[in-house]
């Protein structure tokens, strides 16, 4: 990394912009899903930058909102055609892209033709541990190895969850907890999406066991790696770990069965779905999403919609009892795929039109 030089974006106003430009004088710019920050595109396109749109995503939802206003419209195709490339995630993806550039054709530039459109897969779909830090590898194993034996009968795990979800998740584990279960050294890994909020989830998740049967000892994440002693509560007691590194949800979840994609009960304040997928590499045989997350996107194949904390906790209890079939075959796919074909093809796009901007310049 010692030859790889980064700086913080500024923000989107002219000025800001302009100075950050002709600072780091950029030769090509690669941008990632809907990061469109008007001011930086415009001037990078002026200064005829050569710039890339890789797993360009545009939902429906967008797309609609996008099209209520004359403006609104102009305005999206004028910034999608100051790309040059435009690497969608999926096809649907890609026509919503050729429709809004069709929407205010007069706006594109004249410099260069329409950008072009390639339709390759979800990045998102690249095994996730091909790129995974081995430090954050090594700090899970350290705690979660020698007991990993008898852990995935009794653990399960919410990842990427947002406020208001702890308390739902937490109620679920004294479900599975109490006498009609019968789930007493249960473990329940919760990782907030932003690792900040972690007290606040934490208060939230103690305030959802005030009167539970069987109360649960809540530790961090950061407690388990650090204090021995907390190691021996982990391996028998019921436990919510509270997971407050960055860097290792991934491999997390190789170590249960029942995963848990936050941001998908009804009382999430988080409007979008974060990616299932890592679970489904990581070989977890169930995976779950509230059922909120329907109404944004389809989810994708393998995963199961769940209502509220009753209906996930009478879920986790039918996977940890085995009573549910085996992993099914997308997830078996997913979690023996451990290529990164999806990143490839976008770079070699990339690639291309690095070539084509050097020919221009001989």
């Amino acid at each position: 990394m010692e030859r790889v030089s980064f700086g913080l974006a500024p923000l989107d106003f002219p000025h800001r912009v302009d100075c950050f430009l002709e600072a780091w004088k950029p030769d090509l710019v690669i941008w990632v899903e809907s990061e469109f920050w008007p001011c930086t595109l415009h001037a990078l396109h002026e200064r005829q930058t050569p710039m890339i749109l890789v797993n360009a995503r545009l939902s429906q939802r967008s797309m609609t909102r996008w099209q209520l206003f004359s403006w609104s419209r102009a305005l999206l195709a004028s910034t999608l055609g100051c790309f040059d490339a435009i690497v969608a995630r999926s096809d649907q993806d890609a026509k919503r892209i050729e429709t809004a550039l069709r929407a205010a054709p007069g706006l594109l530039s004249t410099r260069k033709p329409p950008p072009l459109i390639d339709a390759v897969v979800d990045l998102k779909t690249d095994d996730p541990f091909a790129f995974q830090e081995k430090s954050a590898v090594q700090s899970v194993d350290k705690v979660l190895m020698p007991i990993a034996s008898t852990l995935r009968q009794r653990a399960w795990i919410a990842g990427s969850t947002h406020a208001g979800e702890e308390m739902e998740l937490a109620k679920a584990h004294a479900e599975l907890s109490s006498s009609r279960y019968g789930h007493t050294n249960l473990v329940t890994f919760i990782a907030p999406r932003h690792p900040e909020r972690c007290s606040d989830a934490s208060q939230d998740v103690r305030r959802a066991l005030a009167d539970v049967e069987i109360e649960p000892m809540v530790l961090l994440w950061s407690e388990l790696a650090h204090q021995d002693a907390q190691l021996q509560n982990l391996r028998q007691s019921s436990c919510i770990i509270i997971v407050d590194s960055l860097g290792i949800l991934a491999h997390l979840y190789r170590y249960v069965d029942v995963a848990f994609i936050g941001g998908s009960l009804p009382m999430s304040r988080f409007k979008g779905v974060h990616n299932a997928r890592e679970a489904l590499f990581a070989g977890c045989s169930l995976v779950l999403q509230g059922s909120a997350a329907q109404s944004i996107e389809p989810l994708v194949s393998g995963v199961v919609a769940v209502e509220d904390h009753v209906d996930l906790a009478s879920r986790v209890h039918a996977r940890l009892e085995k009573r549910l079939a085996d992993p099914m075959p997308q997830q078996a796919a997913y979690a023996t795929n451990s290529s990164a074909k999806s990143a490839l093809a976008a770079l070699s796009i990339v690639w291309e039109i690095i070539l084509r901007e050097e020919r221009s310049h001989r």
